[in-house]
């Protein structure tokens, strides 16, 4: 674990070597969750905010400000929504990934301009939220079937990161109705539908990555049915057809054999696991995910130190 701490160690002097923590806006307090985590933070973040990089990794991050995120199309992101099926498969991913950075960099830079894109998106992307609580881009004889269960995850990420940096707590009945949706359709009760056959991407993690949202519901409500929910998740990974994930990593500790090896989906899956971790505090499910990094920085980095 030695050559890892050093890694964070160098990555920490460099960011820091870029920065300039003066003459800062006022400080943006997140909104508090009801359930505190078991496992505290070893290391304390400071808060976009409270941060400003300079140089070339500053300008990377204000180019990408100023030129991509408040210039997206949010119409466009909606189009799916709006005249549902959308043009694509997973037309439903991509405004949910889009709050969820616009809201950070909007913390960042206090860019109006972004944050009235960010009220007008979480608007009208909950005005397509059917009475049921479904806000995926499928007609109804397609529910569940390909990557709906995946749109909603990122919508409940997008939401939940715009209210705790906002404090409009309004978008909160729409993630209640989402959860309780999930929670209603899927489990392992009499009646309920496999989440791994939900769409059935790469054994099941492509679905089952909503476990990641789903612990954040938990912790910003307190409401034990999204607790119950992760609670399954855990248990599905483990079926006869599901991607063993966390057995996996505790006895053969390799990534490349964790469901069909699928590295975006996998990690989505472990971003949830440790949510749930430090959530809960379970030994097993941190010690899978310490596995997973170390298999991953010791035989998995290109020389160019991606994946």
């Amino acid at each position: 674990m030695k050559r890892n701490s050093e890694r964070t160690l160098i990555i920490g002097l460099l960011i820091a070597a870029h920065a300039d923590f003066g003459s800062l806006s006022a400080a943006i307090t997140p909104v508090p969750d009801k359930v505190a985590c078991a496992v505290a933070d070893r290391q304390a973040l400071t808060q976009p905010d409270q941060l400003r990089l300079t140089g070339w990794l500053g300008a990377r991050v204000e180019a990408n400000e100023t030129n991509r995120l408040v210039k997206i199309d949010v119409n466009r992101l909606l189009e799916g929504y709006r005249k549902r099926p959308g043009r694509q498969s997973w037309d439903g991913e991509h405004v949910g990934k889009w709050l969820h950075a616009a809201t950070l960099a909007w913390v960042y830079t206090g860019d109006p301009a972004l944050r009235q894109k960010l009220d007008y998106a979480v608007s009208e992307l909950t005005k397509c939220q059917l009475e049921d609580g479904y806000l995926g881009t499928y007609l109804p004889s397609r529910r569940w079937t390909e990557w709906d269960v995946w749109a909603h995850k990122y919508n409940l990420i997008g939401l939940i990161t715009y209210m705790r940096y906002t404090g409009n707590m309004e978008p909160l009945s729409a993630c209640r109705r989402m959860g309780d949706l999930l929670c209603n359709t899927f489990g392992d009760e009499p009646g309920r539908r496999d989440l791994i056959k939900a769409g059935g991407q790469h054994v099941g993690m492509a679905s089952t990555s909503v476990l990641e949202p789903m612990v954040l519901l938990y912790r910003l409500t307190g409401e034990q049915r999204y607790l119950d929910f992760c609670q399954y998740i855990l248990r599905a990974w483990e079926q006869p057809n599901g991607p063993k994930i966390i057995s996996t990593l505790l006895s053969v500790k390799r990534v490349d054999k964790v469901g069909n090896g699928k590295a975006y989906e996998m990690l989505s899956c472990l971003n949830g696991a440790l949510e749930y971790h430090r959530t809960i505090g379970d030994p097993k499910i941190i010690e899978a995910c310490l596995n997973a990094w170390k298999d991953i920085v010791d035989h998995r980095l290109y020389i160019t130190g991606a994946a």
